[in-house]
C-alpha cells in the first residue's frame, strides 16, 4: 500500500534484464532515507558504451518511479572533466546501490564523492547575472500578485513567495561556496552558512510575511552585486542539465 515503503527487490531484477547495464543506484530522498508518502523513487540505470540518455516513469505499487538510463561513457567524461550538472554531484553522491556486478557504478560514485568533498566552482559571472534576473523577476511577481484580491491570485502568492525565498536561499548557498541543497535541506543548508540569513527566510516562509520576502530576496540581491538593470527578455538557465533527482 501507499505510505509504506515498497519492496525495490523485484523492480531491481527486472531493470537487470535491460540489454547493457552496468549497474543501479538509488538516488533522491529514498537514498537518504528521507522518503515521504508522495516521494518519488529515483534510480539511475548505467548504461555500457554511448547509449542516448533517456528516462521511463511509472508506477510501482503506487509510488511515482523515475528511471534515468545514462551512458558510462558520458558520466565518467563529465567526471573527469568536473563538467557534471551542479545539482547531480550532492544527489550522486549520496547514491545508495543496487546492482553493481562488476564493481563500475561503485567507481563512479567514488570519484563523485571526492568531487563533492572538494567543493563546487565559484559562482560564474553568467550564474549570478541569471540569480540576480530571477529573484527581481520573483519579486516583480510578488509585488503584482500581492495587490490582487482574488483569492486563486492569494492562494498562487503564497506558492510564489515559497518559491522565491528558496531560490534566494539555493543562490546564497552557491555564493558561499557550497552545492546546491535539496529542496527538504535548504534552509538548514543556509543556516551552516549564514544563520542571519537562514532566520529571515524561516520567519518569511512560517508567516507568509512579504515584507520579509522581500527583505530577504533584497539581502541576497546585495550579496549578489545587486538587482539588474534591465528585464527585456528571459535569460536561459545556465547549465542546469538532467533533472538531478533530488
Amino acid at each position: 500500500m501507499v505510505g509504506e515503503r515498497p519492496d525495490i527487490e523485484p523492480l531491481v531484477a527486472q531493470l537487470r534484464r535491460c540489454a547493457g547495464l552496468a549497474g543501479i543506484a538509488l538516488v533522491g530522498s529514498f537514498a537518504r532515507g528521507e522518503a515521504r508518502s508522495g516521494s518519488d523513487l529515483d534510480m539511475v540505470a548505467l548504461v555500457e558504451g554511448e547509449s542516448p540518455e533517456r528516462v521511463e516513469t511509472f508506477l510501482y505499487h503506487g509510488w511515482p518511479v523515475e528511471v534515468l538510463f545514462k551512458s558510462e561513457v558520458e558520466v565518467w567524461k563529465a567526471v573527469e572533466e568536473e563538467t557534471l550538472p551542479e545539482k547531480v554531484v550532492p544527489a550522486w553522491a549520496e547514491a545508495r546501490i543496487l546492482y553493481d556486478p562488476e564493481g563500475r557504478f561503485a567507481r563512479l560514485v567514488a570519484e563523485i564523492r571526492q568531487l563533492y568533498r572538494k567543493g563546487p566552482p565559484p559562482m560564474s559571472a553568467e550564474e549570478r547575472r541569471y540569480a540576480s534576473f530571477e529573484l527581481e523577476h520573483l519579486r516583480r511577481l510578488l509585488l503584482e500578485r500581492a495587490q490582487s484580491e482574488e483569492l486563486d491570485e492569494r492562494a498562487t502568492l503564497a506558492l510564489l513567495l515559497a518559491q522565491a525565498v528558496r531560490f534566494g536561499a539555493d543562490a546564497l548557498i552557491r555564493l558561499k561556496g557550497e552545492w546546491p541543497a535539496n529542496p527538504r535541506r535548504t534552509v538548514p543548508a543556509l543556516r551552516e552558512v549564514d544563520g542571519e540569513s537562514a532566520e529571515l527566510a524561516v520567519r518569511a516562509l512560517a508567516g507568509g510575511r512579504m515584507d520579509l520576502a522581500r527583505a530577504f530576496l533584497e539581502r541576497v540581491q546585495g550579496e549578489l552585486g545587486g538587482p539588474p538593470r534591465e528585464l527585456g527578455g528571459v535569460l536561459p538557465d545556465p547549465k542546469r542539465g538532467p533533472s538531478p533527482f533530488t
